[in-house]
């Protein structure tokens, strides 16, 4: 009986190309994008995780990807439950002496900090990052009174290398540390100024930050900083607002983000 044999051959197929078109360097490109600063952690949802699927996208059709037939979108919706601001309850007005009361835009200009309700008026004080830190030789609060005032400060911590954790993020940035500490000391209220993204961010990252609606954050401000499995609480005890860096110059007089660029280069705290 004659034996058939089977010679193997080269074929290359699309699926086979797909992988030789895949670069390292690409690869590393799209992570550093998805896992910066400035997506905070594409919580779901966040203003993160939608400049994470409007990236992503934008490769997709980049690539020739069309969504399944009928969707429309490469996106899936499901619900979820979460607590979200009341519209009705959330304000913020800013008195100037001699002019009349500015009432600013939730979720443009402002957004409260979960779990960080109340009612609080007072003169503002400014207090650069708002930390306190005295072990670790850095103190923004001392040789300021905050009594009866509404602090402003600004979110994060100094990105100098020889300050706190240098590079790394560290518990003393964590927004609800930074409040305890400020009602300690007897603040009413707080603001907090949204910082820009990371300046290891890539550039079309930060320019789509910024232009985004300044997005109610869920869970960001209280896993920011936590040390190995010790979370801070989500208790503020006295009303927080976010604020966008626009609104802190107009009460400041003077540019937050600019202020905040120096103490990065100087790493002593802001006056």
């Amino acid at each position: 009986m004659a034996a058939s044999t089977i010679q193997p051959e080269s074929v290359e197929t699309g699926f086979d190309l797909g992988f030789v078109g895949i670069q390292e360097d690409d690869i590393e490109g799209h992570i550093q994008v998805l896992a910066a600063p400035g997506m905070e952690g594409r919580d779901s949802p966040s203003q993160g995780l939608t400049l994470s699927g409007d990236y992503i996208i934008q490769n997709f059709e980049a690539a020739g990807l069309t969504p399944v037939p009928g969707t429309g979108d490469f996106r899936i919706h499901f619900p979820r439950e979460l607590p979200r601001p009341a519209p009705d309850l959330c304000s913020l007005s800013l008195l100037a002496t001699g002019s009349e009361p500015e009432v600013l835009a939730l979720g443009t200009d402002f957004v409260p900090l979960l779990d960080a309700s109340g009612k609080a008026s007072g003169n503002a004080v400014f207090v650069g990052f708002g930390i306190s830190a005295p072990k670790e030789r850095y103190d923004d609060l001392k040789g300021r009174s905050v009594e009866g005032a509404v602090a402003i400060a600004i979110e994060g911590e100094p990105r100098h290398r020889k300050v706190l954790g240098g590079p790394d993020v560290t518990a003393e940035g964590n927004a609800y540390r930074k409040v305890r500490a400020l009602k300690k000391a007897g603040a009413v209220g707080v603001l907090l100024i949204r910082r820009d993204p990371h300046p290891d961010t890539k550039a079309a990252m930060r320019t789509a930050q910024k232009s985004a609606p300044l997005g109610f954050r869920h869970t960001w401000a209280s896993w920011l900083g936590v040390r190995g499995d010790r979370r801070v609480p989500t208790s503020a005890g006295i009303p927080v607002l976010e604020i966008s860096a626009e609104v802190g110059a107009r009460i400041l007089g003077r540019d937050p983000i600019e202020l905040a660029r120096r103490a990065d280069s100087s790493g002593r705290p802001m006056r």
